[in-house]
């Protein structure tokens, strides 16, 4: 597959040169700020872009020959002279996917007169999207802050939202959160995958153990040491960080924060490339001129994310308030506690249960007890629970569409997603007949043979949802369930409910969803109470899905902003 990646973020620079095989120059050594920041281009701004714009590249087997990383937008207007016609030809002549990556890109407008240019540029995004005559699927896109309305983002945004839930393939947001708002405006196709850069190094994030004693450890912190901050923005963050840089041993990764020490710009010696050092001395001087003190000797920045998983890898943990900063170190095998204080870090760990730690917390309570409950033989097995089955809803997802993960990439699951196809395949061949002649009984007998559980008839379900057959299928769930002593796990329900909702079967979906909500045996997640939610107002049962909300909020299985946009939705 030849395809091309948006954004252009690879932490190499690109040639202009108008020959063929060329390349692009590596980074210069550099030891200053201004330095740094005129080849941002390549990098980012924020480095930690880079982890998840290089992800999807880094997961499938593309023919990375005639692949290639750029900006839709530039490849638009300069190759194309910001004509769709051309740019239909000559994106269909030289690629066969469009990949898009993002993160918090669903935000309030700009402010200082910047929200004009934002405006224009969703409005081209729209058109550009709009003119995509290929697969197009796109990734990680989330909120930057928690939305109370539909009207706090810009229309040109809500736009460019709607226009990828027309085309997209795959429209992957970041968590539940995103996923409620993103549908209250109208994106009735996204679904919350989290961030790609979890699924890159599956095998290392399987490995990770429990971290034990913290005596010899050492570990990696990230935040906000940025200028913003020192004057005066939400202090309790410089707070949090002092308070664990007294505690632990740990080294600092910037990641944006160091570009916005704009007195520092020209300080020569400050960055060291050979090994991504900044001098403490210099940095800590600066620091204390706000009158603030981090106890930190060593400060590292990375310019791409080899060196810094390299340097990852040699530590033990990370602990700190950069979610990207913890992906690189979970990517190395090594244990990540996420600190949260916005729904940008919080739903991400929500989605995979990443162990997690809000900023309030921090402050108040004792350091060394949350890394021993973070890092416990209990939050860890949660977590490898957790993101085990979101393995198998990505790689699935992304395998219908055509991706084949590189081989090792996803090493434990993807003996089980061939043969649950396989068997699929024959299984159907098998029901062919029976379905044909609407022998239904026939093909009930046939899935009683694989045990009466719901993962006994979850293939049957499948073809029942193909066909639309919605009394039948609660015909099969009501024959399992009901014979089923124990309950199965939260992945089997919501993978069943998933493929019913999908399928609009929701007299089944409900019928399901409605007996595992009543029994205790069964632990609701928010993704499941959703989708029973989501039915009942779909079948605009608004009584019954006001009743279950608030049971689920109860429950404490939703959080109160995805609560609030589901009950306006009962009260349409």
């Amino acid at each position: 597959m030849r395809a091309f990646f948006h954004p252009a973020n690879p932490g190499y620079t690109t040639s202009l040169a108008k020959i063929s095989g060329k390349a692009g120059l590596p980074l210069q050594s550099v030891q200053t700020i201004r330095q740094l920041r005129s080849q941002i281009s390549a990098s980012s701004a924020n480095v930690g872009n880079v982890v998840h714009n290089e992800a999807i590249a880094k997961t499938f087997g593309f023919d990375t020959a005639f692949s290639a990383m750029g900006g839709i937008e530039g490849f638009f207007k300069a190759e194309c002279n910001s004509r769709p016609k051309e740019f239909q030809q000559k994106l269909s002549q030289n690629f066969d996917a469009v990949f898009f990556s993002f993160a918090n890109l669903v935000a309030p407008p700009l402010k200082n007169g910047k929200e004009e240019m934002q405006r224009r540029q969703f409005s081209r995004l729209c058109e550009i999207v709009n003119s995509i005559n290929i697969p197009l699927i796109v990734l990680g896109v989330g909120l930057q802050q928690r939305l109370e309305s539909t009207e706090e983002i810009l229309p040109e945004l809500a736009e460019f939202m709607r226009e990828i839930n027309r085309k997209a393939v795959i429209f992957g947001c970041r968590g539940a959160e995103t996923e409620a708002y993103l549908q209250s405006i109208g994106c009735d196709n996204v679904r919350a995958l989290g961030c790609p850069s979890l699924y890159v190094y599956p095998s290392r994030i399987l490995a990770i153990e429990p971290l034990g004693s913290l005596t010899g450890k050492s570990g990696i912190t990230a935040g906000y040491l940025d200028r913003k901050h020192f004057l005066g923005h939400q202090p309790h963050r410089l707070e949090a960080l002092s308070k664990i840089a007294s505690t632990l041993d740990l080294s600092y990764v910037f990641q944006n924060d160091l570009l916005t020490l704009s007195e520092l710009d020209d300080t020569l010696g400050l960055y060291i490339d050979a090994d991504n050092r900044c001098d403490p001395e210099i940095i800590n001087a600066y620091i204390e001129s706000f009158g603030y003190k981090i106890p930190i000797s060593d400060y590292r920045f990375f310019r791409d994310p080899r060196s810094w998983r390299q340097y990852a890898g040699s530590r033990d943990y990370f602990f700190g308030d950069r979610f990207h900063g913890g992906v690189v170190s979970l990517q190395t095998g090594r244990p990540a506690l996420f600190i949260y204080d916005d729904v940008r870090v919080m739903e991400l760990t929500e989605h995979f249960a990443l162990p997690s730690v809000s900023l309030e917390d921090v402050i108040s309570g004792d350091v060394h007890e949350i890394l021993e409950n973070g890092f416990s033989k209990e939050s860890i097995d949660r977590m490898h629970d957790t993101y085990s089955g979101r393995l198998n809803e990505y790689f699935g997802l992304t395998k219908g569409a055509g991706l084949t993960p590189l081989r090792g990439i996803y090493p434990v699951q993807k003996k089980n997603l061939d043969a649950t196809e396989d068997d699929l395949t024959v299984l159907k061949t098998r029901l062919g007949e029976v379905l044909e002649s609407e022998r239904m009984d026939a093909a009930i007998q046939l899935a009683a043979m694989n045990s009466w559980t719901l993962a006994g008839v979850e293939r049957l379900l499948n073809i029942l949802a193909e066909l639309k057959d919605d009394p039948t299928a609660q015909d099969v769930l009501n024959l399992a369930i009901v014979r089923q002593d124990t309950a199965p796990d939260e992945a089997m329900i919501f993978r069943t409910a998933r493929v019913l909702f999908k399928a609009r079967l929701d007299q089944s979906c409900e019928f399901l969803l409605r007996y595992f909500f009543s029994r205790n045996d069964v632990v609701w997640t928010e993704r499941v109470a959703r989708i029973l939610i989501e039915s009942l107002i779909r079948q605009e049962n608004f009584s019954d899905a006001k009743a279950y909300l608030s049971s689920a909020m109860d429950r404490g299985c939703l959080n109160a902003n995805v609560a609030r946009l589901l009950l306006k939705r009962t009260e349409q």
